[in-house]
């Protein structure tokens, strides 16, 4: 298929190269260990209730995200535009679905999850600042808004703040880790037999879904692959290294 369904990012002007292998995988990373992995391991572990079967499916999660990554690497740089699934689509089914895809990701799946992230946000938010929680509405709002007016201000303003909040959540994870595993209560703690439920095969569809759901968000770096240096090298790199760390992270 001709290539000129795509218009090229030379069309409004050429989009700098700004960048680099650890700004793209700062900005998989940021992304998708967000608000929800917060939120899914209890789910998930009441529905399984068994420590080694929540490791199996968070161990399948990440497999089918890499597997995922080393597809979109391939795509990126077979097609080293920004877009990332809108020229896609639009290079497999032509502009009218590509089209489709533009708008319902802008009208109802990327606004849904911004809105639910948000709130979860909200949530967390309230409480540790000792706020009512008739007050979420309010931190979800400033926390969309005060995002998206960081990525008005430009691409260097958005790379910088994304690093920046990367690099505390990560920290502040592995934070809680260390403080569990040094301070945590160690009285009546057991070690359960390696060995899986019987009932595994029946339940891990639901969980399965809240693990895919954390993984959420790893494909966007190929939203800006006209903007990463030496994107045919660093892309695929980004793709698949960040689903690496975020795997090793939720693990």
């Amino acid at each position: 298929m001709s290539d000129s369904l795509v218009p090229d990012d030379s069309t409004h002007g050429p989009l700098k190269n700004q960048l680099s292998l650890w700004d793209a995988v700062s900005l998989i990373v940021g992304i998708v260990v967000a608000t929800s992995i917060f939120k899914v391991p209890a789910p998930i572990f009441g529905s399984l209730n068994c420590i080694w079967a929540v490791a199996i499916i968070w161990t399948l999660g990440g497999v089918l995200s890499l597997i995922g990554a080393f597809c979109y690497a391939e795509l990126a740089t077979t097609y080293p535009r920004s877009g990332g699934d809108y020229v896609y689509l639009t290079q497999a089914y032509g502009p009218f679905m590509g089209f489709l895809f533009g708008w319902s990701h802008l009208s109802g799946i990327l606004t849904g999850s911004i809105g639910a992230l948000a709130f979860i946000f909200a949530t967390y938010g309230t409480q540790f600042f000792g706020q009512d929680p008739a007050n979420e509405y309010a931190f979800a709002l400033v926390a969309v808004l005060g995002l998206t007016v960081l990525n008005v201000f430009g691409l260097v303003a958005g790379k910088r703040t994304q690093n920046f909040l990367t690099i505390l959540k990560i920290v502040g994870l592995l934070g809680v880790i260390l403080v569990g595993m040094g301070w945590g209560l160690r009285e009546g703690v057991a070690w359960e037999p390696a060995s899986v439920p019987d009932n595994f095969q029946r339940n891990w569809g639901f969980p399965l879904i809240l693990v895919l759901y954390a993984f959420g968000g790893w494909n966007d770096a190929s939203f800006v692959a006209a903007e990463v240096q030496n994107r045919d090298r660093n892309l695929p790199l980004a793709l698949i290294g960040g689903v690496g760390v975020i795997t090793v992270v939720y693990l």
